[in-house]
């Protein structure tokens, strides 16, 4: 995933888009209710990033740090609608995958925006009428998140991180070339000390083991389904290379 500012576009390869599945396309603004687009001038380089690419996803990021015209758009139905038909005109227009909606944030005045305390069910139905409009075409949001919810993303990250290094650290001592696809015995060979050398193969595997734990255990903050992240940490932790 890249997320480019439009001067950044201008700047892609072949090879960088032959690396990437999505591009989100920053910003377009709100301007009188509707989508302004006058921020991105090379925004027709996405047709060459679709020959250099053609599974591409290409998405247009709304809004950003300091951009406002959410919260009285969002107001009425009448808003909504018209804002959510100014996207879809764009999505045809420039052969896009999707939206992203970067309000930064509702309720918040923060960022030197609009804002009002009604923003937040109007977020809600903003989304819904985007939906609606949109069809089945990818739509996003950038969303904040409270001390607890960052603290355990973070336990997540360390937990998955930290198994996945100790995993590596057994296939250098037990793993086989041919099936790991790179030499093993490494570090021992470098006279490094890794997990295995220091605590013994069946301690390490324990840590994994511990560390996996850990991460699944924080996704129980998170209401919505975690079931992909938790089955990707158990994935990452019982691989054969």
């Amino acid at each position: 995933l890249a997320y480019s500012m439009d001067p950044g576009l201008a700047l892609f390869t072949p090879g960088d888009l032959r690396a990437l599945t999505h591009i989100n396309l920053a910003f377009g603004l709100i301007k009188n209710g509707v989508l302004d687009m006058g921020g991105l001038p090379h925004i027709g380089l996405c047709e060459r990033f679709r020959e250099w690419n053609p599974d591409i996803k290409l998405v247009l990021s709304v809004g950003g740090w300091g951009a406002g015209g959410f919260s009285g758009m969002a107001m009425t139905g009448e808003g909504r609608r018209a804002f959510a038909l100014s996207c879809l005109e764009a999505v045809e227009k420039y052969n896009l995958d999707g939206i992203d909606i970067d309000w930064e944030y509702p309720c918040s005045d923060q960022a030197g925006i609009d804002a009002d305390p009604r923003d937040r069910e109007n977020f809600t139905l903003l989304l819904g009428e985007l939906r609606k409009v949109l069809g089945t075409r990818s739509l996003s949001i950038a969303a904040g998140a409270g001390e607890a919810q960052l603290a355990a993303a973070s336990r997540y990250a360390q937990g998955v991180g930290m198994a996945f290094q100790i995993r590596d650290d057994i296939f250098d001592v037990l793993g086989d070339a041919e099936t790991l696809g790179k030499n093993t015995g490494m570090d021992a060979a470098r006279d490094k000390r890794n997990y295995v050398s220091l605590l013994g193969v069946e301690t390490a595997q324990e840590l994994v083991e511990s560390y996996t734990g850990q991460a699944v255990d924080a996704l129980g903050i998170f209401p919505q389904d975690q079931s992909f992240l938790a089955e990707l940490a158990q994935a990452l932790a019982n691989r054969d290379s």
